[in-house]
């Protein structure tokens, strides 16, 4: 009979155990989960590539474009 006793208290301190130690494995997770980072994704597109400073090629025309008394070459 003591030796019934004895196993069965063996067998409450492994239980004890595994569920102390699923505890400490949930709250790891759940600490983890809670300051994990999100991944912020940004996604650019050209919608429209119009070029402002083309000028048409006519004999004789002279343009300047200026921002700024800066000359703007392409834009």
């Amino acid at each position: 009979m003591a030796e019934i006793n004895n196993n069965a208290r063996c067998i409450k301190r492994i239980i004890k155990l595994l569920y102390s130690l699923l505890i400490f494995i949930a709250t790891i997770i759940g600490l983890v989960l809670a300051f994990s980072k999100d991944i912020v994704e940004l996604e650019v597109r050209a919608i429209n590539k119009t070029q402002l400073t083309k000028v048409a090629n006519i004999d004789g025309l002279t343009v300047e474009f200026l921002y700024k008394d800066s000359i703007v070459k392409n834009l």
